[in-house]
């Protein structure tokens, strides 16, 4: 994974903002032109954490400079989804030898953590 000030070296702001606008798109459903800052400093938070999560290859090709912006965040918001999906499906096997030892809170706290899923 690399760092933040390796997304930000590699990505100038002007490169990462069409990104978060098109993200701004999504989050607004395109009904409104406009986004509080706070949203807009979230969004862009979220286009470098995906950017940072790109692949061995994949980070490679974005120091090379011959991967978009908006390449570069859709395939390390791929890997971060495949990352969650495969920490679920560790966690749902662990949960199936889940054993509370007769301790009612530590039941109901994990039984609550299982709800959320």
């Amino acid at each position: 994974m690399m760092k933040y000030s390796d997304v930000t070296a590699l990505y100038p702001m002007e490169d990462l903002i069409p990104v978060v606008a098109k993200l701004a798109e999504k989050f607004t459903a395109k009904e409104s032109s406009s986004v509080t800052y706070e949203q807009a400093r979230k969004l862009m938070k979220a286009v470098i954490y995906c950017i940072a999560h790109l692949e061995i290859g994949e980070t490679a090709l974005a120091a090379a400079g011959t991967l978009p912006a908006g390449e570069a965040y859709r395939l390390g918001y791929e890997a971060v989804i495949g990352k969650t999906r495969n920490t679920q499906e560790k966690y749902n096997k662990l949960m199936d030898f889940f054993d509370h030892y007769g301790n009612r809170n530590y039941r109901d706290t994990i039984g609550a953590v299982a709800k959320v899923e």
